[in-house]
């Protein structure tokens, strides 16, 4: 349904208003008319109403319709006015067309009526779109032109004739001209170098005969009104149906100085730096990494990173590029790398992730050659080492004089009292004597990492509950103990000696600090903690939870130049002959092998306290062997067993050991004689237990003879210490059987018994 045309209606004649508005209805059109007499109300209604048409008499008694037209082209000029009157002449006719009105229709003849109320809404109409078209186009072209002006980067429109029509404000600041200097009067080839001219007017030529709309992107070097060449890059493409052409100018002149900068730099450096893709695969080299190496770079580009490094650390180097992958940021890191001559550099490298649109596009690094100074940093630390051998002589010395002190007692009162109460104390003390004396080797040994942990989860509450009782029957009674153990703390994956041994060690550092004849309190406490609060006191702390085990003692605390030297090897503030420095140091070893951190707060007279993070033991992390059967419960057997031993003392109490137990045994005093024993009664003998360390062969090359004569000879091992190369050679072999010298019976049992009944 159409809507109604709404008309206003000036006419002081019903009559006349009613015939013209049924000759409209007539022919279709449904009216809705206003009728109005007065000025008043013609206004009144123009202001207040919309309407699609006004028709108006040209003479009325108290208003006239030159009038009305005059007040209706000022306030709703798009309306049409179309007068229909009986007394308009010819002269005022035109008149009121020339002054705004769209047709005249007299009385007389009103069939003209019609079609001019259609010719003048037609015409209205096709006004109203175009000035709707022209409004939407002019804000196009203001829309455009603000684009064109805001982009940041330089553009022009170039005519078919090379002029330039149109610039926007960085075009002519690059150029140094002016807009009106510019546009319509300069051609564009005027901004290119010259011997850029031919390459730039080839392209012009091609763009402008081409038949469709195309971009182009080439660099040249543009002159302004400076004539300084300015390195840019264009982009052009062509308007198809008008041969113009847009030109987008991007100045790149500071972008490639300080790339030649950075190259520079890069290939001037002493550190290799270098560039990998997502994968790891090296897309870019500086000459330091052919000085440090010895490759030329050409025979890396395209290989994997991880190829140039050690096997040893290859899967350190995997683990840090996928950790980096995922958004971690890492910490200078050792890594050896592969040089041509065969040999390995130390390096010490720096990665960082290249992202962009918050995807990886690869990797950057640094690597430094660190070979030289690890080497000075070794010889540093021997010189150290010798430089102290006078106080660790002293303390080995009094330790140990201690220790044999009670032994060689015990023993006379073996000599002079064999009732059962002396016996079994003399033994019992001996015992614990010579435990100490392997304790105090173990100490060593753990300082120069000549041993290796055996982890396991363990429970830094049951070490301390059955530590501390130990110390309260040692320790001076006027020291008291004051647990703080939280029940809810996780397992921990530690070595359970070395635990123990780093608890014992500061609790005898907290003894000596208290004043003899004082008194004084040690306090232990056990809690979880988080690792993002770990984190803020060690950045390096990886956010998993921790156990928390804080010591505190009421002694007489340190100073700072105390504590800058507390963990180092050596370093100790007690006299000659009364400690080796080892102490604090096997702590520090001990909690960093295990992923942890300590830390310590002390002032003089304040006491101090240790805080130790130990990371939790996962579930799937070993729960460590079960215990130990007793000597009298260790099962025995009837095999032979092969016994290589240099020691005599040693030999002779092993073999009646293990005879006691039942079994067949063969001794031999060195690897030579072990090999020639084996090789004529290896048919008959089930295993091969020996020290590593004889004379003329060793016992593990004997083994390897051994294994030679018959591939599957089974053997355990017997050492103070084995080194972790020493043992990755052994499990590299198929030798994990060791077990730790100084011999304990009960122990020797149950791994022969394991290895034995081994399927």
């Amino acid at each position: 349904m159409k809507s109604p045309l709404n008309i206003l209606y000036l006419e002081d004649n019903i009559h006349d208003a009613e015939l013209v508005t049924s000759m409209l209805e007539d022919e279709g059109f449904a009216c809705l008319v206003t009728r109005v007499e007065t000025e008043e109300a013609f206004l009144d209604a123009l202001r207040t109403q919309t309407f699609d048409l006004i028709i108006s008499d040209f003479s009325l008694p108290s208003f006239d319709g030159k009038s009305a037209l005059y007040h209706a082209r000022q306030i709703a000029p798009e309306i049409p006015f179309v007068f229909v009157s009986g007394t308009i002449g010819e002269d005022a006719a035109i008149e009121s067309l020339l002054n705004g009105a769209s047709d005249y229709v007299l009385k007389q003849k009103l069939t003209r009526l019609i079609p001019a109320v259609r010719r003048v809404l037609r015409e209205a109409q096709t006004r109203r779109e175009r000035e709707v078209a022209e409004q939407r186009l002019r804000e196009s072209e203001s829309r455009y032109r603000k684009i064109f002006e805001a982009t940041g980067t330089a553009m022009a429109l170039v005519e078919s004739d090379e002029i330039i029509s149109l610039t926007n404000s960085v075009f002519q600041k690059l150029a140094g001209c002016s807009q009106k200097e510019i546009e319509g009067a300069m051609r564009f080839r005027e901004f290119i170098h010259p011997d850029d001219l031919n390459k730039a007017t080839a392209l012009y030529y091609r763009l402008k005969n081409e038949g469709i709309a195309t971009t182009h992107e080439f660099d040249f070097r543009f002159v302004g009104k400076d004539r300084v060449p300015k390195d840019v890059v264009i982009n052009i493409s062509r308007i198809s149906e008008t041969g113009t052409l847009v030109v987008s100018i991007l100045d790149i002149t500071k972008r490639l100085e300080s790339e030649q900068e950075f190259r520079s730099l890069v290939e001037s450096a002493h550190d290799a730096i270098f560039s990998l893709s997502p994968s790891g695969i090296i897309t870019s080299l500086n000459p330091a990494f052919e000085k440090i190496t010895g490759w030329k770079s050409h025979e890396w580009l395209g290989k994997s990173f991880t190829d140039l490094i050690h096997e040893d650390d290859f899967q350190k180097a995997v683990d840090d590029i996928r950790r980096l992958t995922a958004g971690e940021v890492l910490m200078p890191r050792e890594i050896r790398i592969k040089r041509k001559d065969g040999a390995f550099a130390v390096g010490e490298f720096i990665l960082a992730p290249l992202v962009r649109n918050n995807v990886l596009r690869g990797m950057f690094g640094i690597g430094r050659d660190v070979t030289e100074r690890k080497r000075l940093e070794q010889e540093l630390r021997q010189a150290s080492k010798l430089e102290s051998i006078g106080t660790l002589a002293g303390g080995i010395a009094h330790d140990f004089n201690n220790i044999l002190g009670i032994i060689v007692g015990y023993i006379s009162v073996l000599k002079n009292r064999q009732d059962e109460e002396h016996v079994e104390q003399a033994l019992a003390s001996i015992d614990t004597a010579a435990r100490r004396g392997a304790g105090l080797v173990k100490q060593l040994l753990t300082f120069a990492r000549k041993t290796e942990a055996k982890l396991a989860r363990v429970h830094v509450n049951d070490v301390i509950k059955e530590l501390i009782p130990f110390l309260q029957e040692t320790f001076p009674k006027i020291i008291l103990f004051t647990l703080q153990l939280d029940d809810t703390v996780k397992a921990v994956n530690v070595d359970v000696n070395q635990m123990h041994q780093v608890l014992l060690n500061l609790c005898v550092n907290a003894r000596d600090a208290i004043p003899a004849g004082s008194g004084g309190r040690i306090s232990v406490t056990t809690a979880n903690a988080d690792g993002k609060i770990v984190q803020q006191r060690f950045p390096q702390a990886g956010d998993v939870p921790y156990v928390a085990v804080t010591l505190s003692d009421t002694g007489a605390g340190m100073d700072e130049g105390t504590l800058a030297h507390l963990f180092e090897p050596f370093f100790t503030t007690k006299g000659i002959g009364q400690g080796t420095g080892l102490g604090l140091s096997v702590v520090y070893g001990v909690v960093k092998s295990c992923g942890g951190f300590i830390d310590v707060t002390s002032a003089p007279g304040k006491g101090t306290t240790f805080h130790l993070y130990l990371p939790t033991a996962s579930e799937k992390e070993s729960s460590g062997a079960g215990p130990v059967p007793a000597w009298k419960e260790s099962a025995g057997g009837s095999e032979t067993i092969l016994f290589v031993e240099d020691e005599e003392m040693l030999r002779t109490l092993l073999r009646t050991l293990l005879e006691e137990k039942g079994y067949r045994v063969i001794t031999a005093e060195n690897g030579e004689d072990a090999i020639a024993i084996y090789a004529d009664n290896f048919q008959h003998i089930d295993l091969i237990l020996t020290d590593i360390g004889l004379p003329r062969v060793s016992g593990w090359d004997a083994f390897l003879k051994m294994r030679e004569i018959n591939p599957s000879a089974r053997a355990i091992l017997a050492s103070g210490f084995v080194d972790n190369n020493q043992r990755a050679a052994m499990a590299k072999a198929g030798m994990t059987d060791i077990i730790q010298k100084p011999y304990a019976p009960d122990e020797v049992f149950g791994k022969i018994r394991s290895v034995l009944d081994r399927k």
